[in-house]
């Protein structure tokens, strides 16, 4: 799908999925960074250049970020990417982001889930200066500034369930957020394993077209009343062939229900702005 230029954004339509448990929603720990990691300072930002897509050049059309779809028509279109997001927690009370290429006049918008942002991709090139602004009802909260560094390893953003869930859902899928795409290769039951009393619980693996959401789904229901670990090991690589620095672990444990799921679509504006006055919208 290629973007097509407007005076103003257009309305798309997507599909959300809302879930909710049969009886009562697994409760959730307080929102924190994910073990393994480092700590996050309030509203911190992680800004992320695949590590060997340093000197590509930018995409002539562009269309992504957090919220809305993705799309790479060529492998140059990701080397000219750079990667921006928040970790879970470190943005409570927000409920958007922009970020700006202040160097090339560009800016992309996402939505705040659970106090954090999903990677949102933006052109940006190792040098070029990102101006981050974070607002609550349109008001802003914070500005802040970043230059985009050079060779920057992933990192895991968030996972779901976040650590210390309880009552997590029997049928509940695994999902494990980075801060860059991946490489598939690297991406599999062997690195990202889901433990029962030690024991490694079958399921599959499964890198979303997205490039940075991982999915375990586990063979069968998960044992009610259970404690388990997600970990993830630092063979996780991105498509630079950056690594993960520190291997996470992420405990939580299951009630008793099943997830049951209702998808009903809504509107959305696009957040994607080239310049001062012109919007790109999708067609």
């Amino acid at each position: 799908m290629r973007p097509s230029r407007a005076a103003s954004a257009r309305i798309g339509v997507v599909i959300t999925v809302f879930a909710v448990a049969a009886c009562t929603e697994g409760s959730q720990a307080p929102t924190g960074p994910v073990p393994g990691h480092p700590p996050e300072e309030q509203g911190s930002v992680v800004v992320s250049r695949p590590i060997g897509f340093d000197v590509a050049p930018l995409p002539l059309e562009w269309s992504g970020g957090s919220g809305y779809t993705v799309l790479f028509s060529s492998a140059s279109d990701v080397d000219g990417a750079s990667y921006v997001s928040f970790p879970s927690g470190s943005l409570p009370g927000a409920d958007s982001v922009e970020v700006r290429n202040r160097t090339r006049d560009i800016a992309v918008g996402a939505r705040v889930a659970d106090g954090g942002v999903d990677p949102i991709a933006i052109p940006a090139l190792v040098g070029d200066s990102l101006e981050i602004a974070i607002f609550q009802q349109h008001q802003l909260l914070a500005m802040k500034t970043r230059i985009v560094p050079p060779r920057t390893p992933p990192k895991i953003v968030r996972t779901d369930p976040p650590p210390g869930r309880t009552r997590v859902p029997l049928n509940a899928q695994i999902i494990v957020v980075f801060s860059e795409p991946m490489d598939p290769a690297t991406i599999g039951p062997e690195v990202i394993q889901l433990l029962r009393s030690g024991a490694q619980v079958p399921g599959t693996v499964a890198l979303e077209p997205n490039g940075w959401e991982a999915r375990f789904t586990p063979a069968g229901r998960l044992d009610s009343l259970a404690d388990y670990q997600l970990v993830v090991s630092t063979d996780a690589a991105g498509l630079g062939g950056g690594r993960l620095e520190e291997p996470a672990t992420v405990p939580f444990s299951t009630g008793t229900e099943l997830l049951v799921v209702t998808t009903i679509a809504r509107t959305v504006f696009p957040t994607l702005y080239r310049g001062q006055s012109e919007i790109l919208g999708m067609a």
